[in-house]
């Protein structure tokens, strides 16, 4: 009986340990990020105070970003779906159009 108890345990610390590892969203987000796929550069940066940039074709951009929930973000007044894909960030606009970004 002890055993089985002790394999459960060590189950659940396995468990808990696999899925700290990713750290929060939130951690996941900060830092610098390079748009693929289309015909200009883009670099998006998530700052952990909450503030971020962006350049676009008329320069750099600021503001606040923050989490709506585990599956939104805000930056500044635009509220975008985000997931992760193959450590990827994916992030999808309010009219369904999506951009991919990679770790700088």
């Amino acid at each position: 009986m002890n055993r089985k108890i002790g394999v459960h345990i060590l189950c659940l610390l396995f468990v808990l340990f696999l899925t700290s590892c990713g750290g929060s969203k939130r951690d996941q987000l900060v830092g610098k990020w390079e748009l693929q796929g289309k015909e200009w550069q883009e670099i998006l940066e998530l700052y952990e105070d909450g503030s971020y940039r962006i350049n676009t074709s008329s320069g750099w951009n600021t503001g606040e970003w923050r989490l709506v929930d585990d599956e939104h973000m805000a930056l500044g007044k635009h509220i975008n779906d985000f997931s992760f894909d193959q450590g990827d960030l994916i992030l999808v606009d309010v009219k369904g159009v999506k951009y991919r970004y990679v770790r700088k």
